[in-house]
């Protein structure tokens, strides 16, 4: 078993860029062609519908840093306001920038349209999709953000939102999910802690099961409801806990073979599921699609970690995407703002790729975009990750 600190992984940054440059490709491709006439370009932009489920990916990462960091600290006397005071450092100020700049932007759209100044048309797709009975300003959705509720309403309208937060689901499951995990992992005795963990895992398909059953079922709610994800976050978690043991984690070293054979089958069942139209109205379907998904991405997570001089781990440890990987997070909440705002200006409708000049404006968007966050990073996010280092877990509390 190898004794580095799970902080210290080059392939973690990797993975993170990855999946950050996946999602981007995702709305920038996919996203934006789903109502395109038939094509070439559609085509293959249907496909990728397929890598929205890298978010498992990154709901296994975060589990895994984050757990790893508690469970160091779990004996800590300052564990409590270490962990929350520095997760409020990182995540909150660049989250709350964007989401006043939405309110801002609705705001200056709302009063031009009112005044006659403008039609507001360019601006509809970003920032005021129809959502059911609900708009996207209106206090139950202004509230939700504010709170990191955002993923409850986006169940209970069945729809995403404005397109311009419409990521930021994910940011919700995870800050409610580990508004427990500290409690979990700090008064769960050690011995127990995996089985506890193991009953989370389990209890997400049977979740999904169960809601597809009843009548508040909706392909959006079985996707961005924080219960519902608790295997692919629960399988980060038990990955942390698994690397801290040596005789556990060489065990996982020793049957690879077995991960690869996994990872194969796991990945056959998706593409078949999503080559034949996954239902997410089907009970069944519903409940093994996000489990074989959050398996198979473990998987992937295991035989980079358990051989770290391969190819695999060696593919995520490119210098590109551990770049990208440190500047992820502003990669994820500014790429569909700058894709909407950059089409505005330059063409005045929503963004879409079937002519050549579109297709070149995405393309400067996307760098435009990875430029922005770079800068967000290094002017932004790292000063507030500096005043959050003095919140030490061995201080005295």
């Amino acid at each position: 078993m190898t004794t580095t600190d799970p902080k210290r992984l080059i392939e973690l940054d990797g993975i993170r860029g990855f999946g950050a440059l996946v999602v981007v490709l995702f709305h920038y491709v996919h996203l934006i062609t789903r109502q395109s006439p038939p094509g070439p370009l559609k085509h293959v932009a249907d496909y990728l519908g397929w890598t929205i489920g890298i978010m498992d990916l990154f709901f296994i990462l975060s589990g895994f840093l984050i757990a790893g960091v508690l469970y160091d600290a779990r004996t800590s006397p300052n564990f409590f306001k270490a962990f929350y005071l520095r997760r409020i450092l990182r995540i909150f100020p660049l989250y709350y920038a964007v989401v006043g700049t939405f309110f801002i932007t609705r705001l200056a759209v709302w009063t031009a349209v009112t005044t006659g100044i403008s039609e507001g048309e360019a601006m509809h797709w970003l920032i005021q999709r129809p959502v059911g009975q609900l708009n996207a300003t209106d206090g139950r959705w202004l509230a939700s953000y504010l709170l990191y509720l955002q993923n409850l309403a986006m169940a209970y309208a069945g729809e995403y939102g404005a397109y311009w937060l419409s990521p930021t689901w994910s940011l919700a499951v995870e800050e409610q999910f580990y508004l427990g995990l500290p409690l979990l992992i700090r008064y769960v005795p050690p011995q127990h802690l995996r089985l506890v963990v193991a009953g989370f895992v389990v209890a997400a398909p049977l979740l999904r099961f169960g809601l597809a059953l009843t009548p508040y079922n909706n392909p959006v709610a079985q996707y961005v409801l924080t219960p519902l994800r608790f295997d692919a976050l629960g399988f980060g978690v038990l990955t942390a806990l698994l690397y801290r043991d040596p005789a556990a984690w060489s065990w996982l070293e020793q049957q690879r073979r077995w991960w690869w054979a996994l990872l194969t089958l796991t990945s056959g069942w998706l593409w078949l599921l999503y080559s034949r139209r996954l239902s997410f109205y089907a009970p069944a379907q519903v409940a093994t699609f996000y489990f074989a998904q959050a398996v198979a991405y473990t998987m992937l997570f295991w035989l980079v970690l358990t051989h770290r001089a391969g190819r695999l781990a060696g593919f995520f440890r490119w210098w590109g995407f551990v770049r990208v990987g440190e500047f992820s997070y502003g990669l994820y909440l500014l790429h569909v703002p700058v894709l909407g705002l950059t089409h505005a200006v330059v063409f005045g409708t929503a963004p879409h790729l079937e002519t050549l000049p579109r297709i070149a404006v995405t393309i400067g968007a996307a760098g435009l975009v990875l430029g922005l966050a770079k800068l967000s990073w290094e002017c932004f996010e790292k000063p507030f990750i500096r005043r959050g280092q003095p919140f030490r877990y061995d201080s005295p509390a």
